[in-house]
């Protein structure tokens, strides 16, 4: 990956999480909300399989960037391009 990109993605990454949380607790809310009448126990016998695919991407989303962008990936980048910089001077 390009170390550009890798280093603005762990800049925000902070922020990404902070909103993507309130977004979960809002879906919580709105699955809750939307299906108020059903008790839990029925809720779950007929959950959709489009709430559980949603459901499923978003939590590997997640953790994705909980786990994924992390200072580790980021030198692994620099360090490569720092690389590839030397390299190209090496050529002129």
């Amino acid at each position: 990956m390009n170390y550009g990109f890798i280093r603005n993605v762990f800049s925000v990454k902070s922020i990404f999480l902070w909103a993507f949380s309130i977004y979960s607790l809002l879906l919580i809310g709105v699955a809750i909300i939307t299906n108020r009448d059903l008790s839990l126990k029925d809720y779950f016998t007929t959950i959709p399989a489009e709430h559980v695919v949603y459901g499923i991407i978003h939590i590997t989303t997640y953790l994705i960037w909980c786990f994924g962008v992390t200072e580790k990936i980021l030198d692994f980048s620099a360090k490569k391009y720092a690389i590839a910089v030397i390299r190209a001077i090496d050529k002129l």
